[in-house]
């Protein structure tokens, strides 16, 4: 899918994340790298928090380049992995703060639950030291698999997900989430529009399952679908495109960017480059 061309000979990044959340680097910083690689527009998605935006904003107005204010949320969701990304809402919302502060109250708390369970491993984890560490972050799963491994019961951000986080980890706790009819409800009620994100993650079992998926969420207020993502393949990239296309949901895309190295075929080069064009018809809804 690396053929895609936008008209104008522009292109966008709608899926990035930073110090805010769970990134490395400084919502500014990410910002810079965007412009440094051409980019005309992006969108700072950090999860369930809206911290970075002003920071990132105030960048992306040095850099010259179009800034969206996003989110990601967790949803609900029976197997795989749902999460909805916001744009162009107002991030003072009495209704989005309100999500906002159940989200992190159950985070929070299973955040105390994973570390209970660590220790009875033998793995002690401070809460107060990752909050010391990571000051302007919202606390989470890959804050503390960057404590596990740095007190050696890891030797990978990646094992210490696979042994003791993930689905089947020793110490892996479900999160209560918001469904995503709450979800998409409160991204419109503070003036935004909703987008699934990587629809891969979603694992539906046929390609029926997921346009049933859409309907559903199309019925409730979603705006798009993130086609374009590095967990895609080029041939479910095609799929998503047509099925957007065929339900009337707009297209967006990004490259998920956290850190480099391991992202550093991300942050606006990935395989697949997003049309700035896209951006001009999520817009249209955001107008709407």
């Amino acid at each position: 899918m690396s053929h895609l061309k936008d008209p104008t000979g522009r292109y966008i990044d709608l899926h990035l994340h930073s110090t805010a959340s769970d990134g490395v680097y400084a919502p500014a910083k990410v910002v810079e790298m965007a412009a440094a690689r051409g980019l005309a527009a992006v969108a700072l998605t950090d999860h369930d928090t809206v911290a970075g935006l002003p920071e990132a904003a105030q960048a992306a107005a040095r850099a010259g380049i179009e800034f969206v204010p996003g989110i990601e949320f967790a949803a609900d969701y029976p197997r795989g992995t749902m999460h909805i990304l916001g744009f162009g809402f107002e991030s003072a919302h009495s209704g989005l703060r309100s999500l906002l502060n159940g989200i992190v109250v159950a985070r929070d708390e299973r955040n105390r639950a994973i570390l209970d369970r660590l220790a009875v491993l033998g793995i002690r984890i401070e809460l107060a030291d990752l909050t010391t560490r990571h000051p302007s972050a919202v606390i989470g799963r890959p804050h503390i698999a960057q404590a596990i491994v740095r007190c050696g019961a890891a030797s990978t951000f990646q094992e210490a997900f696979n042994r003791f986080l993930g689905r089947g980890g020793a110490a892996h706790v479900e999160r209560a989430n918001p469904s995503a009819e709450q979800i998409i409800a409160t991204v419109r009620g503070a003036g935004g529009v909703a987008v699934l994100a990587h629809p891969s993650q979603l694992r539906c079992a046929s390609r029926l399952e997921l346009e049933t998926v859409l309907h559903r969420l199309k019925a409730v207020g979603l705006a798009g679908v993130e086609v374009i993502h590095p967990d895609h393949r080029s041939d479910q990239t095609s799929d998503y495109m047509e099925l957007a296309a065929r339900l009337g949901l707009g297209m967006t895309g990004g490259s998920d960017f956290h850190a480099f190295p391991s992202d550093a075929t991300r942050i606006g080069f990935g395989r697949t480059r997003v049309p700035y064009a896209w951006l001009d018809a999520l817009r249209a809804c955001m107008a709407a």
